[in-house]
C-alpha cells in the first residue's frame, strides 16, 4: 500500500479536487472539534498567553488590569447612574439596582463584542500559520474566547464583592441567586459559542472582505443599543388616563425577542440574582427554557459560522 496517498486528517487538510465538499461534511466535523482543540491545546494555550501579556505588555500593573478595569468601570456606572440619574432604577430592588444591572450587561456584552471583533482578523493575522498545510485554522479564535471569559469571570466576581457589601449596607436590594448558579456553566457556554460561532463567520469574510473589520464594529454598536445591557421592559411601560400600561417599544418587540443575545444576556444577570422580569426572579423551569432560547441561537451560529469557515479555508492561503 503506498502511503503517499493516504490523506492526512480531515480537521487539517483537504484537497478540494479529491474530495466532495458538502455541507453535512462540516456538519459531521463539529463533534470532533471539542477534541480537535484538546489535541491542540499547547498551541492554544501559547495563543492565549500571548493574547493576555499582549494586552498589557509594558504597564507597570500587567494583568493586574484585569481586575482594576471591572472595578473603576462600576465605579463610573455608579457615581453617573447610581447618583446623578438614581432615578432611573427601580426602587423596591435599592438605589444602587441600575447601576448593577448596567454593569452587569456591560461585562456579558463586552465580553462578546472583544472576542468578535478581535477574531475578525485573526487568520489575516496569522497569514504565516494558514499557508502551513497542516494547520488547523479553525481553533485561531478560541483563545480570544478563553481570554474574554477570563476576564468577563474576573468581572463578575468584581460584581459579586460589589453586591454583598451594598446588600449588607443596605442600598441594594437584591435577591440570593441560590440553586441559579447552577446555570452559571450554561450561561458561560451559551456566550462562548455564539462568540466564537460568530468569530469564525466573520473572520473568514474578513479575508475576502477586508472592510469586514470596519463594518462589523458599526454594526455591533447598533446591536448594543437593540440588546438588554443598559434598558430593561419595564423602562418603556406608560401609564395611560384609563390606568393602562402601554409599552412604548411594542412595535420593536419582535425584533428585540428574537435578538439572540436576549436571553444569553437574561440568563447572564438570573445566576447572579439580578431581576430582570419586573420584580421576580425565574422558576427553575423557566430558567432551563431561557437557557435552550439561548443554545439553540448559539449552536445554530455555530454550525453556520464553522461550515462557512471551513468551505472557504482551501482558499485563504492564496488570499492572505
Amino acid at each position: 500500500m503506498d502511503d503517499s496517498r493516504q490523506q492526512p486528517p480531515v480537521e487539517q487538510f483537504y484537497d478540494a479536487a479529491d474530495q466532495r465538499l458538502t455541507i453535512w461534511r462540516f456538519i459531521t466535523e463539529i463533534p470532533g472539534y471539542p477534541q480537535l482543540a484538546w489535541r491542540n491545546r499547547g498551541l492554544i494555550r501559547n495563543f492565549f498567553i500571548r493574547d493576555l501579556q499582549g494586552r498589557f505588555r509594558g504597564s507597570m500593573l500587567g494583568t493586574l488590569w484585569v481586575l482594576i478595569h471591572p472595578l473603576f468601570l462600576f465605579l463610573t456606572y455608579y457615581l453617573v447612574f447610581g447618583i446623578m440619574f438614581g432615578q432611573r432604577g427601580k426602587e423596591s430592588q435599592g438605589s444602587m439596582w441600575y447601576s448593577i444591572y448596567l454593569f452587569s450587561g456591560i461585562l456579558a456584552w463586552s465580553a462578546f463584542t472583544d472576542t468578535t471583533i478581535r477574531a475578525t482578523g485573526v487568520v489575516v493575522g496569522n497569514g504565516n500559520l494558514i499557508k502551513k498545510v497542516a494547520f488547523p485554522a479553525q481553533i485561531l479564535p478560541l483563545h480570544l474566547g478563553v481570554v474574554n471569559l477570563l476576564v468577563y469571570g474576573v468581572g463578575l466576581l468584581v460584581l459579586a464583592v460589589v453586591m454583598i457589601v451594598t446588600s449588607m449596607s443596605g442600598s441594594y436590594l437584591g435577591d440570593f441567586p441560590g440553586f441559579r448558579l447552577l446555570f452559571l456553566p450554561v450561561a458561560l457556554f451559551n456566550l462562548f459559542l455564539f462568540s466564537i460561532g460568530l468569530g469564525l463567520l466573520l473572520s473568514a469574510i474578513q479575508v475576502f472582505a477586508r472592510d469586514t473589520a470596519q463594518i462589523f464594529p458599526i454594526i455591533a454598536n447598533l446591536w448594543f443599543f437593540a440588546s438588554p445591557v443598559f434598558w430593561y421592559k419595564e423602562m418603556f411601560d406608560r401609564v395611560q388616563e384609563d390606568g393602562s400600561i402601554t409599552n412604548t417599544m411594542a412595535p420593536f418587540a419582535i425584533f428585540f425577542y428574537w435578538n439572540p443575545l436576549t436571553p444569553i444576556l437574561e440568563l447572564n444577570r438570573e445566576v447572579l440574582g439580578i431581576v430582570t422580569r419586573g420584580d421576580q426572579l425565574r422558576t427553575w423551569q423557566e430558567l432551563v427554557m431561557l437557557s435552550l432560547r439561548g443554545l439553540v441561537p448559539s449552536a445554530l451560529f455555530f454550525v453556520v459560522g464553522y461550515c462557512i469557515f471551513r468551505s472557504l479555508q482551501n482558499r485563504f492561503a492564496d488570499e492572505v
